[in-house]
């Protein structure tokens, strides 16, 4: 197998790779998902992969994910009753009551909130939201998400490339240890905000 074809392999099957880590793999792993958009962005900027079609793939795993999370909330499947039932039951309390009086609003806000992104459809399903409204604010959110980390991930890299330009060794691992104290920081963030 010559080198093009393996490129062409790689090119050609990291969208599907970017759809089924947002589609499964992402609801499965505790990996924030804007840390995995982020690095998409910056390896997009290495041409493996086109940035918008990188993007297209993200967003359609990110919004099948969501329209699962919304018919089962929306349904009163048994999943989003224990949910509601958990620990969490205080969180999604607190932005129920902000969904009823700012539908729009408390989604697109959700969209951008670390480990909170995955509320959104549960609360919209919950609030029994018309699906086309939630179809509607969830693809605009969504959107404007992969768009806002995929850019970031791309501009790094490219930041990156000017500052460190002679030596790949230590741009990548610049960028490991920002995404793991971007991980460290964001958890802890999260945590503190949750126990509130």
């Amino acid at each position: 197998m010559e080198t093009h074809d393996i490129t062409y392999y790689v090119a050609h099957y990291s969208y599907l790779g970017i759809f089924i880590w947002f589609f499964i793999i992402d609801q499965l792993t505790p990996i924030p998902e804007e840390l995995v958009l982020v690095t998409v962005g910056y390896l997009t900027h290495t041409d493996i992969a086109n940035p918008i079609f990188a993007g297209i793939a993200a967003l359609l795993g990110l919004m099948v994910v969501d329209n699962i999370y919304f018919y089962l909330a929306f349904t009163g499947n048994k999943w989003t009753q224990k949910l509601q039932q958990k620990k969490r039951a205080q969180i999604l309390k607190k932005f129920q009551d902000k969904l009823k009086k700012h539908q729009v609003r408390t989604l697109l806000i959700i969209a951008f909130i670390p480990k909170v992104r995955f509320f959104g459809p549960i609360l919209a399903g919950l609030g029994k939201m018309h699906y086309r409204n939630f179809f509607l604010v969830n693809m605009m959110g969504s959107l404007a998400y992969v768009s806002v980390y995929i850019c970031l991930g791309f501009f790094f890299h490219s930041a990156m490339e000017k500052l460190i330009n002679q030596v790949d060794i230590v741009r990548h691992s610049v960028f490991g240890g920002i995404i793991l104290l971007m991980a460290v920081i964001i958890s802890v963030l999260v945590s503190k905000w949750l126990s509130k």
